[in-house]
C-alpha cells in the first residue's frame, strides 16, 4: 500500500507541504524545487501513479473522453456566442483560481446532410 498523503506532503520534497500552492508545478516558480533548492524527486507527486496500481478513475475518464467527445461532435455543431473571443483569448490557469467563461452555442446537426 502506498501512503499518498505522506508522499504528497513530505517535508523533504515540498516547502510548506500542508498549503496548496499551484505554483509548485510551474517550472519558473521558486516553489518548483525542494526546500533546499534541488530538483524534486520525480515520484514526489504521483496522483495517478502507473503500472499495476494505476488509478481506475484515470483509465475510465480517458475511455469516456474518447467516446463522448466524438459523439458530441457528430451530433452537434458548436459555435462561439461572442466572436470577439477569437481575437482576445481569455487567460487560462492551472490552479482554477480565475474563472474563465467561454460561452458556446450548440445546434443539432441534421444527420441526413452529413
Amino acid at each position: 500500500m502506498i501512503n499518498m498523503e505522506a508522499l504528497h506532503h513530505h517535508p523533504d520534497q515540498w516547502r510548506e507541504p500542508s498549503r496548496w500552492v499551484p505554483e509548485r508545478f510551474d517550472a519558473g516558480s521558486e516553489w518548483f524545487k525542494k526546500p533546499d533548492g534541488k530538483p524534486r524527486h520525480p515520484m514526489a507527486f504521483g496522483p495517478f501513479l502507473g503500472g499495476q496500481r494505476i488509478c481506475l478513475g484515470k483509465s475510465l475518464a480517458e475511455l469516456m473522453t474518447r467516446f463522448t467527445i466524438p459523439l458530441m461532435m457528430w451530433h452537434y455543431e458548436f459555435s462561439l456566442v461572442d466572436e470577439k473571443i477569437k481575437q482576445n483569448k481569455p487567460l487560462m490557469n492551472v490552479s482554477g483560481t480565475e474563472v474563465c467563461e467561454i460561452i458556446m452555442r450548440k445546434t443539432t446537426r441534421n444527420p441526413l446532410s452529413i
